[in-house]
């Protein structure tokens, strides 16, 4: 006969029983570790994308700020040729009229001048 504390089935069952718990625990753990884990990489690695991608915003408004100043400075060069050459084009087309006026005032006092010559030695000839 065996003695009431060394039953030997007993026993087996009594021992198993805490190392099925700490497995269960240990494999929870685990799990917990896992799920804890795997949701901060995922959150690192939507804090890096966050960032990647406030960096190219900021580059693509940078680039089209950029190219719109650019604009604007080519517009307003363009503007001051523009404003430029119109002025000397005015300038240059009102001294040739003035010169034509000119000329023409001048050929005017010549031809009278020739004519009024012609004419007092055609009458003192005459």
């Amino acid at each position: 006969m065996s003695k009431p504390g060394n039953d030997t089935k007993s026993t087996s069952v009594v021992a198993r029983k805490p190392v099925v718990t700490s497995v269960i625990g240990f494999g929870i753990d685990f799990a917990e570790r896992g799920v804890n884990t795997s949701f901060d990489l995922m959150q690192e690695v939507r804090t890096e994308i966050k960032t990647v991608s406030d960096a190219t915003i900021g580059y693509a408004d940078n680039v089209v700020k950029t190219a719109f100043d650019l604009m604007r400075s080519v517009s307003n060069r363009v503007d001051q040729l523009a404003n430029v050459s119109l002025d000397q084009g005015r300038a240059t087309i009102l001294d040739i009229v003035n010169a034509a006026r000119s000329t023409g005032d001048r050929a005017s006092e010549f031809a009278a001048g020739t004519v009024t010559s012609l004419v007092s030695d055609k009458v003192k000839a005459a």
